[in-house]
């Protein structure tokens, strides 16, 4: 009887832990796409299209590449 306990409490904590891990993975992975900032420092900065290919680049002329 005392196996059978410790096993249901075993279970209730596995429940318990994959539903808090649940919780935090979905909560945690909201993206907040509405980002403002009062200055911003960059060298380069690319324009990409939603496949990854490059639309239009800011940039210096020295570190311009091709």
């Amino acid at each position: 009887m005392k196996i059978e306990k410790e096993i249901k409490l075993l279970r209730g904590a596995v429940i318990a832990s994959l539903a808090l891990s649940a919780v935090i993975l979905t909560t945690g992975m909201k993206a907040n796409n509405d980002a403002r900032f009062e200055t911003l420092s960059v060298e380069r900065i690319n324009i990409i299209e939603a496949d990854g290919t490059v639309k239009m680049l800011l940039t210096k002329y020295s570190t311009f590449s091709l």
